[in-house]
């Protein structure tokens, strides 16, 4: 699986439409793609090394998301788009 995960990610981004996690007017594009990582059931270091970033970066989005949000967790987060993208 690990083997797999980098070419499942890239098919996977490949096919969400960027207007839906764009339509958050309440977290930044940056924040959006970590949200998006996190969908996909990626841990951080692996969000980092995909974005480029730092896992303290990745911790800090997420950080700044979940404020945005009103959530305290991934599990939060993740409901919460959800419902979002259900309702658009």
């Amino acid at each position: 699986m690990e083997l797999l995960l980098p070419h499942l990610t890239h098919l996977v981004m490949a096919t969400v439409r960027p207007t839906e996690a764009e339509s958050m007017p309440t977290v930044t594009g940056r924040e959006a793609a970590v949200l998006r990582h996190v969908a996909l059931g990626l841990t951080n270091r692996q969000i980092g090394r995909d974005l480029g970033i730092s896992e303290a970066t990745v911790r800090k989005h997420l950080e700044h998301s979940y404020q945005k949000l009103g959530v305290s967790s991934r599990a939060g987060a993740m409901t919460v788009l959800t419902r979002r993208t259900n309702t658009a």
